[in-house]
């Protein structure tokens, strides 16, 4: 049975919500361009495991917060090159072809980091 006052409490929880999606999208333009820029460091240096490690944990924080705060298309790309790198994570060397096969990965995500079409879905916990 649903009181007036869990009504109330879950409609204050849906508010928090919206502003943590609005406040994250906020900060998304530059949380990408972070996995851009570790992206492109790792793949032109000597491509050292704790700078993949690095890019591997902005991806999947990334992956998880979108899925949480239902930013689903952001979501759905972070988790895809999640799934891409976590093999390349448990590797000892790097393969020229695992590198290769990331990039179609990442240009996707550059493209919706300069289209800025991040299609939040909204937050409804009560209803």
């Amino acid at each position: 049975m649903t009181t007036q006052n869990d009504s109330h409490n879950a409609d204050t929880v849906d508010d928090q919500l919206v502003q943590l999606q609005i406040s994250y999208i906020a900060k998304l333009d530059q949380k990408l361009q972070d996995i851009l820029d570790l992206w492109n460091t790792f793949k032109s240096g000597d491509q050292p495991k704790d700078e993949f490690q690095t890019l591997y944990r902005a991806v999947h924080s990334i992956a998880g917060t979108s899925s949480t705060l239902n930013i689903t298309e952001v979501s759905r790309l972070c988790s895809g090159l999640e799934e891409v790198l976590l093999p390349m994570l448990k590797a000892d060397v790097f393969d020229a072809n695992d590198i290769l096969g990331i990039e179609p990965q990442i240009s996707e995500l550059s493209t919706l980091r300069e289209s800025k079409d991040y299609k939040p879905n909204p937050i409804k916990l009560n209803g």
